[in-house]
């Protein structure tokens, strides 16, 4: 027998429920259990291992349930858990878990508090290097670092308002020109400590800090900054 293409498939009924099960050539079902139901409330489920061979796209996945904690987790060809430890445990209480190591290729958000535990952070924040005069917002660096290197002409760092609040950005001079710190139109900047406004030049070998407190308002400090 050769490939049966169906468009539209109907099993069961408005009152019993559908299912699609192997059968072997008696008709009689696999007892194994491999079946596939499809319920008349609309809460159909799949039984015994389905391996899917291709991109399985999912719009909304439930696991677990109001009262059983729903397991991402690992497995081998046989269903057997990695005993490496690698899951994502979804909690009924909301005090969701990864273990194992998790690696973010691509930039991540992350709503609420984060918490890592027994964890050593080695790279959490991303540099930038620049080594053209240039004129550079503040608001495109935000939980970053700049590196400013030996340009033709002065590097500016202009602090600008565009949904920065609660932002920082850290300034490292590598040249061997000073760097301006300057602010963008309709945002005041204050150096720390005496409430100057600037603009403020950032000597070589200098270290900033800049940090908002409203898209309008910042804060700089560090070494090397006059």
């Amino acid at each position: 027998m050769s490939s049966i293409r169906v468009n539209n498939l109907n099993v069961g009924g408005t009152s019993a429920d559908g299912v699609i099960q192997q059968v072997d050539s008696q008709g009689t079902p696999n007892t194994a259990g491999n079946k596939i139901t499809l319920k008349t409330d609309g809460t159909n489920t799949i039984d015994g291992e389905t391996t899917f061979n291709s991109n399985l796209r999912v719009n909304n996945l439930n696991i677990g349930g109001t009262s059983v904690d729903g397991v991402v987790q690992q497995v081998d060809s046989q269903g057997t858990p990695n005993t490496a430890g690698n899951k994502i445990t979804l909690k009924t209480d909301g005090s969701n878990t990864v273990d194992g190591d998790t690696a973010f290729t691509n930039a991540s958000t992350f709503n609420g508090e984060t918490t890592f535990n027994n964890s050593t952070v080695t790279k959490f924040i991303k540099e930038h290097f620049i080594n053209t005069a240039s004129t550079v917002n503040a608001s495109t660096y935000l939980g970053h670092v700049i590196q400013c290197g030996i340009p033709v002409g002065t590097i500016t760092i202009n602090v600008d308002n565009n949904n920065t609040e609660e932002g920082i950005v850290t300034i490292v001079n590598t040249g061997l020109a000073g760097v301006t710190i300057q602010a963008g139109t309709g945002v005041t900047i204050y150096k720390a400590g005496d409430g100057s406004t600037g603009p403020f030049t950032l000597a070589q070998h200098g270290i900033a800090t800049i940090m908002y407190y409203a898209d309008a308002g910042a804060y700089v400090t560090g070494v090397g900054l006059s």
